[in-house]
This record gives structure tokens, sequence and C-alpha cells, in this order.
């Protein structure tokens, strides 16, 4: 079975269009799914962290958020912090 396709935005024009290169998704069920990619959108690779809520039509995903990270800085100081608090999480 192939991967489904991320429900990221898709355009004929190149420059305003996301290009998923690749993803693994985080969690999903029948109404949410999360996900983290490597994409090219307006000519830049980006990492992106979606979720999204499945819409009532039952076919379509709506975008609730999405988080760019952009440069090595920003990832350094997300993964100091998340590793600095994985302790406190439950189990």
């Amino acid at each position: 079975m192939s991967k489904e396709e991320l429900p990221v935005f898709k355009s004929d024009d190149p420059s305003i269009s996301v290009d998923v290169q690749e993803y693994e998704t985080i969690s999903r069920s029948s109404t949410w799914w999360s996900a983290i990619s490597l994409q090219i959108e307006r000519g830049r690779k980006r990492i992106a962290l979606y979720l999204w809520n499945k819409q009532n039509d039952g076919d379509n995903w709506k975008r609730i958020q999405k988080y760019n990270i952009r440069r090595r800085k920003d990832w350094e100081k997300i993964k100091k912090f998340v590793e600095a608090h994985l302790d406190d999480l439950a189990p």
C-alpha cells in the first residue's frame, strides 16, 4: 500500500505550490492527522509540521496548524526544549 498524499496546497503555479519531498505521519485517526514533511515551498526547502482535521463531508482535510522550521538554529532551540521536558510527559 502506498502512502496517501498529504493534503497540502497545490497549484499549477510552481512559485506558490508546495512540493512535498518526503513525510512521516506522527499520528492519525478518523478525524485528526499530524505529520512532518520535507518540502519545497516558494523555491526553498523547509521542514513543516502540520495538523489537519477531517471535514464533515468526510472527504476533505482542513489544515488547522502549520509550523515551518526554516533554519537549523530554530530546530536547535526546539530540540533543546523538548529534550529537557520529555521526562515530564506521561510514559
